[in-house]
């Protein structure tokens, strides 16, 4: 039986999503995914200074109570004090993908950018990005895209953009 799991993300953020996504992805895990939306004052503090973390949410996030799951994978600033207030709470095995910006001992694993420079006997660095890009559905992708691009000649080359201001530059590029 796999354990229970719960993917932490700020919601609206599909970048730390798709990280923690793609780790439980790995691991084998079907994770319950629970968005992290603080209300006021709570998503403009630091996470040491949220003294109920479990009741910060506004209206459009997750409810944080039980059951409570086995493993944590989170990522983002806004999912840190849910995250180390349900591990003192239950002892779930908590991970952390990208830096937490609160020190990593407080995790059981911080999985770090490399450029981050984030340091700890629980942190493995990665060069690049979690993701839950397969084999299987880059194939499936290309088959429904393939009407779209069978007139143009291979090799065929993707780039993937994410965040608010990349796409905000995108569009004033194509806009100008």
């Amino acid at each position: 039986m796999k354990p229970s799991s719960w993917i932490l993300s700020g919601a609206n953020r599909a970048g730390t999503q798709s990280q923690c996504l793609g780790l439980a992805q790995a691991l084998g895990l079907d994770p319950i995914l629970k968005k992290i939306s603080p209300r006021l004052p709570w998503r403009y503090l630091p996470p040491q200074l949220w003294f109920a973390p479990l009741r910060s949410q506004d209206s459009t996030g997750d409810p944080l109570s039980p059951p409570w799951p086995q493993i944590i994978i989170a990522s983002g600033r806004a999912t840190v004090a849910s995250a180390l207030h349900i591990r003192r709470k239950t002892g779930c095995y908590t991970i952390f993908v990208q830096d937490p910006l609160v020190n990593p001992k407080h995790f059981d694993l911080v999985i770090p950018p490399t450029h981050d420079g984030v340091t700890g006997s629980n942190v493995i660095p990665m060069l690049g990005m979690l993701h839950h890009l397969t084999q299987e559905n880059l194939k499936e992708a290309a088959q429904q895209f393939s009407s779209q691009i069978s007139d143009l000649p291979p090799p065929y080359i993707t780039v993937l953009v994410g965040g608010k201001l990349c796409a905000l530059s995108i569009l004033k590029n194509n806009n100008s």
